[in-house]
């Protein structure tokens, strides 16, 4: 880096200047743009993206610290030769010299008597790593969002769908990844929802999402469990939904390793280009989970199941080439449930702070809604049916 290149502007300014911008990236959290740097030596320009944090008073708790996490998503990913784009630079935060610790209180992890060289959670300086990050400057990738491409004959195979997955996680998992950021589940630079427990993990994810509703006035209550008749047949009071879903937890328990995933591989997100993908875009919502989390999103407003049945030959590859199946058992179907309660959460509430406009709001939510209680109302019937106990 430059000496005093602290700016995504300074950057910009010594890589050829501004040509002109394009704001990118409605929806997202980040503020995106896409700037064509001018270059007089050759009369050509090229072109970057560069992306701001949200302001922590707008964001959703797990918003923050976003690009820091996306900065270490991208050069996980980047590292195993996965097509995601470089980091060009990284804009720390102005009022500090160095990265800061994360001084929120973290979950304890299993086994309390660790030591920091086994538990990074118990060392403070592990939150540290690239945790100020405000702002990103990153390549820009060539290809077409997938979402927009129409003719079948240009779309990717399944195939070669369920191999980028298992790429992506092969590159995440923790056994093969030496970042210490990536040995426990959670926000890797929120230590609050780390833990050695995929199982405490969530839980803080749930009440984290909880709170930001009660914060934005989301109600929640649509998705409570329905009342519940006792011996003498009254009915009794309806569970809260966070402490419901607290009883499928136990599906996340046999979790063998915790893995980084994208956790927004919605067809915007992946570029195509000749019939092949070319980019994987956007890990903002990245975290230390388990593979099924990527379903949420690849399997986005289906049911999972459903998706499962019809996409053999995805599952085929992924398995060939992770080495291991995808949605093996029971467990790992009601994971795939949960997380994508989780990503139904966040897109209820998020359209509350980020003030969306348009006809289209309304029937998104209710959209949303209907995947989340779908997702629900299955984990309900797998418990009755003794699939997961409650």
């Amino acid at each position: 880096m430059v000496a005093g290149e602290t700016t995504v502007e300074h950057w910009l300014a010594t890589h050829g200047g501004v040509a002109r911008r394009e704001s990118l990236g409605a929806g997202t959290a980040n503020a995106v743009e896409r700037v064509w740097l001018a270059a007089a030596e050759t009369g050509s320009a090229r072109s970057v993206v560069t992306k701001r944090a949200p302001d922590d008073a707008t964001a959703l708790t797990y918003e923050r610290e976003l690009l820091a996490t996306e900065a270490l998503a991208l050069d996980v990913f980047g590292a195993a030769g996965l097509p995601v784009p470089r980091v060009l630079h990284r804009e720390h935060a102005a009022s500090h010299t160095s990265p800061r610790t994360d001084t929120s209180a973290a979950i304890v992890p299993t086994e309390s008597t660790e030591s920091p060289a086994t538990n990074p959670a118990a060392a403070p300086h592990v939150e540290a790593r690239n945790r100020d990050v405000v702002a990103l400057v990153l390549s820009h990738e060539r290809g077409h969002p997938l979402s927009e491409v129409e003719d079948a004959s240009e779309k990717p195979t399944p195939a070669e769908h369920g191999t980028l997955l298992a790429r992506l996680h092969r590159a995440g998992a923790s056994a093969a990844c030496p970042h210490e950021e990536l040995v426990l589940f959670g926000y890797p630079f929120r230590s609050a929802t780390r833990s050695s427990s995929l199982r405490e993990t969530f839980g803080a994810l749930i009440r984290n999402l909880v709170a930001d509703a009660e914060r934005w006035q989301v109600d929640l209550g649509r998705f409570n469990a329905p009342s519940r008749g006792d011996s003498d047949g009254e009915s009794s009071d309806a569970l809260d939904m966070k402490d419901e879903l607290a009883t499928f937890s136990d599906a996340f328990d046999d979790v063998p390793q915790p893995t980084l995933v994208h956790f927004d591989l919605w067809p915007g997100n992946l570029l195509v280009s000749g019939g092949h993908f070319a980019t994987v875009i956007d890990a903002e919502r990245a975290l230390v989970a388990d593979p099924t989390a990527d379903l949420a999103s690849v399997a986005l407003f289906e049911d999972v199941e459903t998706w499962a049945a019809e996409n053999a030959a995805f599952l085929s590859a992924y398995e060939q080439t992770a080495g291991d199946s995808l949605l093996p058992d029971a467990a790992a179907v009601a994971r795939a449930r949960l997380w994508s309660i989780y990503l139904g959460l966040i897109m209820f509430i998020e359209t509350v702070p980020r003030a969306y406009e348009g006809d289209w709001v309304e029937p998104h939510r209710e959209r949303v809604a209907a995947w989340i209680s779908l997702n629900l109302d299955a984990l309900r019937t797998g418990a009755r049916e003794g699939q997961l106990s409650e």
